[in-house]
């Protein structure tokens, strides 16, 4: 009779085994971020001259629930550009994207003309994207970002002074 039990009591095991392996996986927990990296990239779409061609990397919550990351295109010619930063930020629901990098040297150049106009708004630009991306990204500020802001301040502050000479 033993015999018979422990038969049972093997089979028994057996069965509870082999079903308990047919249960599916536990689920993955979902990750927290999908939301906001789905909300970003509609944003930065938004700003992209042809936005069904994105392409999204190295996407991550930054500081203040920021999603930094970077986004490549295809620009008017269809050629993909190369993979830029992007930062979007939930408190205002703006995104931005960093503008090719400008030529710091004015000189040579007439603070009047059209083109220096040009040239100091994409400073401008620039230092407006990289003090964004310095407060919401950034978990290592560089040792000369405090002597670059003040620079770049600057040169915001010059932007209305442009705009009036024209």
């Amino acid at each position: 009779m033993a015999g018979v039990s422990n038969r049972h009591l093997v089979w028994a095991m057996a069965a509870v085994f082999i079903a308990a392996s047919c249960q599916p996986a536990a689920q993955k927990k979902a990750d927290p971020n999908v939301a906001k990296f789905a909300a970003a990239r509609s944003i930065v779409r938004d700003l992209l001259r042809d936005p069904r061609s994105a392409q999204f990397q190295r996407e991550r919550v930054g500081k203040k629930g920021a999603v930094c990351g970077q986004v490549n295109a295809k620009n008017t010619y269809g050629g993909y550009v190369g993979f830029a930063d992007y930062v979007y930020d939930p408190e205002t629901k703006a995104a931005h994207v960093r503008p090719e990098e400008p030529d710091y040297n004015l000189e040579g150049e007439y603070i009047t003309s059209p083109a220096a106009k040009e040239h100091i708004h994409s400073i401008i630009a620039s230092c407006e994207f990289k003090m964004r991306w310095m407060a919401l990204c950034e978990s290592n500020v560089p040792p000369d970002w405090k002597e670059m802001e003040k620079i770049c301040r600057q040169f915001i502050e010059l932007g209305p002074v442009v705009d009036a000479l024209h």
